[in-house]
């Protein structure tokens, strides 16, 4: 027999617990141990659909048909909605759908997500996410790194990577950038090669030129991505398809130029990069994205180092243009962000002084 004050509906329901509908702002109180509703079966409480992601607004408009619970704890609502009602405006219903969607569409967290395991929000808008995508398929960030800039939120890698191998629209948008992307690389190197100039082309894991009507021995300025210029000759031609060709270059001329029928002995030849500074004991190095709408990196400014809350003092730094390859040597970070510039900079750890007299400047 139930307790005098147990709410039923009905002999063949069956009981849930709920939880109380409070104010907008207010912080549900807990149920007793006897606060239970019995809700009949093919029913579904009012705070169930909440939950499943319905507005009350939608409830009222969608939900005309209810019974009315008797004996209900304080706090929590008597109306209980036929099942079938509700999973039906949840197919039928585009407003209905777009709201229960959004609820669970959510990638799950997994973690602890530490800072090698987590991908910045600034990298996934590189890649071509938006912030609509952020929302609803990742939600609040998993890890929040403060600094003197702000706080950089960072979502855990295998959540961004279920995203983009399960969501479609998001594949949709992200096939749409790489293509745009790959579209307008592909015209600057037509350009050029229209121009006469050689442009650099990774093939294969192999740094190749690409031009048009290059023979063995010819000189070619070859343009980089920072604009820039360096003359080189060919020793080989490695493809011709028409005018276009994919060919072998030395910075001097070759003593003894290969023709195309021994091009596969060719070493390939890896585009030159700077030697590395040599950093000073208890100094780091990092290469950073030069937003050009924050300030630039200059010696003596104190920054948070990447990835930590440690408090450096620059005591170098040097802009140079971020290749395809920084990202496998730097980090995910720069993932995106080939072709930008950016700042290569030295570091040390900054003394409570400096750290005082620099943020005593940014106030005056």
């Amino acid at each position: 027999m139930a307790p005098p004050n147990a709410p039923t509906a009905t002999p063949l329901g069956t009981t849930a617990i709920v939880a109380r509908q409070s104010p907008i702002g207010q912080t549900p109180p807990d149920l007793d141990n006897d606060d239970t509703l019995t809700i009949p079966a093919g029913y579904i409480h009012r705070s169930g659909i909440l939950e499943r992601g319905w507005t009350s607004a939608l409830i009222t408009a969608h939900l005309p048909h209810f019974i009315t619970l008797r004996n209900v704890p304080q706090g929590v609502s008597n109306k209980a909605y036929l099942l079938e009602d509700v999973e039906r405006a949840e197919k039928d219903n585009a407003a209905v759908r777009k709201l229960v969607g959004a609820k669970t569409s959510k990638i799950p967290r997994g973690g602890p997500y530490e800072q090698d395991t987590t991908v910045a929000r600034s990298v996934l808008i590189g890649r071509g996410w938006t912030d609509a995508h952020i929302k609803r398929l990742l939600g609040d960030p998993d890890m929040v790194v403060e600094g003197l800039r702000g706080a950089a939120h960072r979502f855990g890698l295998d959540r961004v990577e279920q995203a983009e191998k399960t969501d479609t629209a998001l594949q949709r948008r992200l096939s749409t950038v790489t293509q745009a992307r790959q579209d307008d690389k592909d015209d600057q190197i037509r350009l050029s090669t229209k121009a006469g100039f050689g442009v650099w082309r990774r093939v294969n894991d192999r740094w190749l030129v690409q031009g048009e009507n290059l023979t063995s021995g010819q000189e070619i300025t070859v343009r980089k991505k920072d604009g820039s210029t360096e003359a080189k000759q060919v020793t080989a031609v490695i493809k011709r398809t028409g005018p276009t060709c994919l060919v072998e270059v030395t910075d001097r001329p070759h003593p003894r130029l290969i023709e195309d029928d021994r091009r596969e002995e060719i070493h390939v030849r890896q585009p030159s990069v700077p030697s590395l500074r040599p950093v000073p004991q208890g100094q780091r190095r990092a290469l950073l994205v030069q937003h050009f709408s924050r300030p630039m990196y200059n010696v003596g400014d104190i920054i948070a180092f990447p990835g930590t809350r440690d408090l450096v003092m620059i005591t170098h730094s040097e802009n140079r243009t971020i290749t395809e390859d920084d990202p496998s040597t730097w980090g995910s970070d720069l993932l995106g962000f080939e072709g930008w510039r950016g700042a290569e900079i030295t570091t040390r750890p900054a003394t409570e002084e400096e750290i005082a007299a620099y943020r005593a400047r940014q106030q005056s």
